[in-house]
């Protein structure tokens, strides 16, 4: 059997149920311990999903320790501490994006990494989407011909509410930046893989920045707001084409993926997982009607899933991709190194907009 656990259950609707579920399509994985800083957090993660309260740590080391693969879905200012913890006990490790706060801890990291033969993967888990690699495949099929734009946005609305108080993800030095490191790390990675690279790709970027709830309260009153809440990017791709990026964590509508090319048009929606449109176009014609095209083989419960469950539909076949891998001892497209390039490229970028500001 491989052991697993997983540090940093939080709140019900945390991805950590994402983590569990991919755990659970395996029949020879067995969940042996859970641990978060809050006991109470714990056992109401344990009774919302079914698992024995006895499997609560009470330490996070001794859970590395005694587990083979430990999934980290902790604030991001943690993250790079329990990874050279999982690497220094030769253990597997699974992290949430990103890698971390700050690119300051790059060093300490490879300096892990370069002591372990420990697997790992950072979960950048929207490339599993089916709609998206169906994308993918298309593109990399040639049959779109030369990419002329690509057009994504991305970001959710649950922070909207003003009445929300400051969570870690307002603090710079506890998540490092806002809406470009939760959402534009996935968008960033969705990039590149359905480009089929693992550089970076964004040439002569420009990207604006903004803070729309300034403020939030805290424990002693109201506290500004550290971070962005949206972002807008435009950029030229290497070897030709435009890209425009928009995020925000402040409401986002329909969440899409575009990509106009020579001989089609390709239209992913995050409300349709199962699925990806298509416009063809024969030479010396216009572009043909909008065609969806539905997902072959995917497991059922993305058919016609709830645009809130996707993230955790996701995450669930990643985290199960991992462990395919970590079988067959094979290493992961998205690991620690690949991670460490999102963050590389995000911190890029508001440091760009930080000095247009």
């Amino acid at each position: 059997m491989i052991k697993v656990g997983i540090i940093g259950t939080g709140r019900a609707t945390s991805i950590s149920k994402g983590h569990l579920n991919g755990f659970r399509y395996h029949d020879d994985v067995e969940l042996i311990g859970i641990y978060d800083l809050s006991r109470e957090a714990m056992e109401q993660w344990c009774e919302a999903f079914g698992v024995s309260k006895e499997l609560c740590y009470d330490s996070a080391e001794k859970l590395i320790h005694d587990a083979d693969i430990v999934s980290i879905c902790t604030p991001n200012f943690t993250h790079a501490e329990y990874i050279c913890k999982c690497l220094e006990e030769n253990t597997g490790v699974i992290c949430e994006k990103p890698i971390s706060s700050t690119g300051a801890d790059i060093p300490k990291i490879r300096g892990a990494m370069a002591n372990t033969t420990a697997r790992s993967m950072v979960n950048l888990n929207y490339r599993y989407i089916p709609g998206i690699r169906m994308m993918h495949d298309y593109l990399a099929s040639g049959k779109a011909g030369r990419i002329y734009m690509i057009r994504h946005n991305m970001g959710g609305s649950r922070l909207a509410n003003e009445s929300i108080g400051l969570e870690w993800r307002f603090v710079r030095a506890i998540s490092g930046t806002g809406a470009l490191g939760d959402f534009g790390s996935h968008a960033l990675d969705l990039l590149r893989y359905i480009l089929g690279t693992d550089q970076p790709v964004l040439e002569a970027p420009c990207l604006k920045q903004a803070t729309f709830i300034r403020e939030r309260a805290g424990k002693d009153g109201m506290r500004p707001v550290e971070n962005d809440d949206c972002d807008m990017l435009l950029a030229s791709l290497q070897g030709g084409g435009m890209y425009s990026l928009m995020l925000s964590r402040v409401g986002a509508v329909d969440s899409r993926l575009e990509v106009v090319a020579a001989n089609a048009i390709l239209s992913f929606r995050l409300a349709e997982p199962d699925r990806l449109y298509v416009q063809a176009r024969q030479p010396g014609e216009g572009y043909g009607p909008m065609e969806a095209k539905l997902a072959e083989n995917a497991r059922p419960c993305w058919y016609n899933a709830p645009e809130a469950e996707v993230p955790y539909l996701a995450c669930a076949e990643s985290v199960s991709a991992f462990i395919d891998a970590y079988r067959a001892g094979k290493t992961m497209a998205t690991g620690l190194d690949y991670g460490i390039s999102i963050l590389e490229e995000t911190e890029r970028l508001d440091k760009l907009a930080q000095e247009v500001r």
